[in-house]
């Protein structure tokens, strides 16, 4: 699985794609949106972690971006950030973003929903680890 992370903080990128490496996931790291853009186009990842708020660039202006440039993309979004603001959650989903991860970051957590966005085909949404632990408990 190839996770791309997009996030203006050197610490989360450099924590998560430590903690998805050593989950045997190859991770990319693009060094700002516009840079993201062109990767995605090139390398298609099947995960994209978003941040919210970036200089000079938010994460929904990012995922309108992506929409508009890359139609047909398969790359399923989540945001991940420490902005807890409904309104932007909801803007999120509306545009396209299949997940939302608060920061800080829970390893399992984080892991957990990385792999059931990627394995699951008909997800619509997750946004919490709730949902998720429902989601598994029922399917057993």
């Amino acid at each position: 699985m190839r996770v791309m992370i997009l996030d203006d903080d050197p610490l989360v990128t450099g924590v998560v794609s430590v903690l998805l490496g050593q989950e045997g996931m190859e991770v990319l790291l693009p060094v700002d949106a516009a840079d993201a853009l062109t990767m995605m186009g090139q390398q298609r990842p099947d995960i994209l972690l978003l941040d919210m708020h970036m200089p000079g660039v938010d994460g929904l202006s990012v995922l309108g971006a992506l929409k508009r440039s890359l139609p047909d993309l398969q790359t399923r979004i989540v945001m991940l950030t420490a902005e807890r603001d409904s309104h932007y959650i909801t803007e999120a989903r509306a545009l396209g973003a299949c997940g939302y991860i608060t920061k800080p970051i829970d390893r399992d957590r984080l892991v957990a929903v990385v792999r059931r966005v990627h394995t699951q085909a008909n997800l619509a949404w997750i946004d919490d680890y709730c949902a998720l632990v429902r989601a598994e408990e029922q399917a057993a």
